[in-house]
């Protein structure tokens, strides 16, 4: 169970910043908070 939630969070991670890397010219700063949000939801969900 451990290592599922680290390979979630490690995929979860790559496509955030994937789409940063994409979307980076079109949205920056709202992007941000964004990646921000979901990155903290993951942690909590983790914890």
């Amino acid at each position: 169970m451990r290592l599922s939630s680290c390979s979630t969070l490690i995929m979860g991670i790559c496509r955030i910043y994937s789409m940063s890397r994409w979307m980076n010219s079109y949205s920056r700063p709202l992007l941000n908070i964004g990646t921000l949000h979901i990155v903290v939801l993951l942690l909590e969900r983790l914890i």
